[in-house]
């Protein structure tokens, strides 16, 4: 009896081992992915940017033309 059993035993190791380790580098990418989507997600709740609008027309001080000067030419 004990020896059918061993040899049934030998008989299943060709379909191999049954490995239950990840590797460092799945963890390491989980890890990233949740920080950044807690970022992009604390920045669209708290985050605030400025509208911009293109205007077309022209700046034309209130006392006229002013002569502007650099302070260094490079």
């Amino acid at each position: 009896m004990f020896r059918h059993d061993a040899l049934k035993a030998h008989q299943i190791k060709w379909l191999g081992d049954i490995v239950l380790v990840r590797p460092v580098s799945f963890t390491f990418l989980t890890v990233f992915s949740l920080g950044l989507a807690a970022t992009i997600i604390v920045f669209s709740i708290f985050g605030t940017y400025t509208k911009r609008i293109t205007v077309t027309g022209q700046l034309i001080p209130d006392t006229g033309l002013m002569k502007i000067y650099t302070v260094r030419a490079d």
